[in-house]
């Protein structure tokens, strides 16, 4: 007998860790660079949902981090500029 319950909760914990890691790299080269990365060099390619979640919590990131460093804030037209997916379903 399958345990479909186990199987989703091996799912979101394989997710959070893969977003874990990302916000983690982002954070690390934005340390050691000392400029803003690329978020799109940290994000996923597919699924589309876990790319959402994890683009939008690199941008929280950075914008916390911008915020921290008094570097200018990006708005989020901006974002929705470089990232038309965040305009699918609202932002």
């Amino acid at each position: 007998m399958s345990d479909p319950c186990g199987t989703f909760l091996d799912s979101a914990d394989a997710v959070w860790e893969q977003l874990a890691e990302r916000l983690e790299a982002f954070a690390d080269a934005w340390q050691r660079e000392g400029t803003p990365p690329d978020i799109t060099d940290y994000l996923p390619n597919e699924p589309v949902a876990i790319r959402r979640l994890v683009l939008t919590e690199l941008i929280k990131l950075e914008l916390e981090l911008r915020t921290e460093k008094g570097i200018s804030v990006r708005r989020v037209e901006q974002y929705c500029e470089t990232f038309p997916e965040l305009l699918v379903g609202g932002v």
